[in-house]
């Protein structure tokens, strides 16, 4: 590949890449309000066994009840200041490094239908991203999805740390001694535990996001383009909340256990291990331990996963 058309392909990589990191915001962003109630929800059930503060919860509606009885409808959006700024690093980075990623691999291997070989491709960036007219294998959205997750995991571990220490906090009041917001978390970590302590479930989180990731945008971007007629370039609406929806159910179906270790290593006062944490589930609830939480969880990705991819590649399609 002679070197003009080799930085052809990284200004076009780059540029399809920022593309989908707008459009993976503001489709972030739209879902993160429907989703975040239930996360609230799903945190507590996975944290009540280790926390001090919350509840003995006997199921997710006990879980609902009893935060709308004491706390009130914004008890269920409790931190939500850290995932919003939370989701427009995740999905920023998450789309622009897949975005990217199938944009360089559709022009450097020899796939593409529009070419006999990777050194006459014919670069587009208006097709090369979620709905690629390039048609790659399927493969390739498993491959950029997974790069997307390597990277979201390091930047979101501490986002989800100050998210999941306020999501257990109750009946928080200035003389409770608790963290008075995400700003005196996230210096109270700082102060007690180091910069290293922000990262603290690290392990974990690359547990879930790697092979999450690699499922969600693997899946839906396959199906995706499995459902698109051959004659149509852009799938239905129908086909994208499909794909959506069906990506989120795997990309926590699959690796939820190491969801709830990061959760309960996230809030707990010790420094266990994940090791130590995944023994001490299993010796205290058994397998089930590791799904606790899981029905709730299910129950906001398929809404909040069809949104995201829907309203992502709508966004991206106006402004190709």
């Amino acid at each position: 590949m002679d070197t003009a058309l080799e930085s052809d392909i990284l200004i076009h990589s780059h540029a399809s890449g920022m593309k989908m990191a707008l459009s993976g915001i503001i489709g972030g962003i739209t879902a993160k309000f429907i989703e975040h109630p239930f996360d609230t929800i799903k945190v507590r059930l996975q944290a009540t066994a280790v926390s001090g503060e919350a509840h003995s919860f006997n199921s997710p509606l006990d879980c609902l009840s009893q935060t709308l009885r004491y706390e009130g409808f914004r008890g269920l959006y409790r931190g939500l200041t850290s995932p919003l700024f939370g989701c427009i690093v995740e999905s920023g980075i998450a789309f622009f490094i897949y975005g990217a990623a199938m944009t360089f691999i559709t022009h450097r291997l020899p796939f593409s239908s529009d070419s006999s070989s990777p050194n006459t491709s014919t670069i587009s960036t208006a097709n090369t991203a979620v709905i690629s007219t390039l048609h790659p294998p399927l493969w390739v959205h498993y491959v950029c999805g997974g790069l997307a997750g390597l990277c979201t995991g390091f930047f979101l571990t501490p986002i989800e740390l100050v998210k999941c220490r306020l999501q257990i906090q109750q009946n928080v009041t200035p003389e409770s001694g608790k963290y008075s917001g995400p700003i005196n978390c996230l210096t109270t970590i700082v102060r007690t535990a180091g910069i290293r302590g922000l990262w603290r479930g690290l392990g974990a989180a690359w547990g879930r996001d790697i092979p999450g990731n690699t499922l969600w945008f693997g899946a839906s971007g396959s199906i995706s383009s499995l459902l698109t007629p051959d004659d149509e370039e852009d799938p239905p609406i129908s086909a994208k909340i499909i794909a959506g929806s069906t990506g989120g159910v795997l990309y926590w179906t699959i690796p939820y256990p190491f969801d709830v270790i990061k959760s309960r290593q996230q809030v707990e006062k010790g420094k266990s291990t994940l090791k130590q944490i995944a023994r001490s589930i299993y010796v205290q609830e058994g397998i089930r331990g590791f799904y606790r939480g899981m029905s709730v969880c299910i129950l906001r990705t398929i809404p909040t996963s069809a949104t995201l991819y829907t309203t992502a590649t709508l966004v991206n399609k106006m402004i190709a």
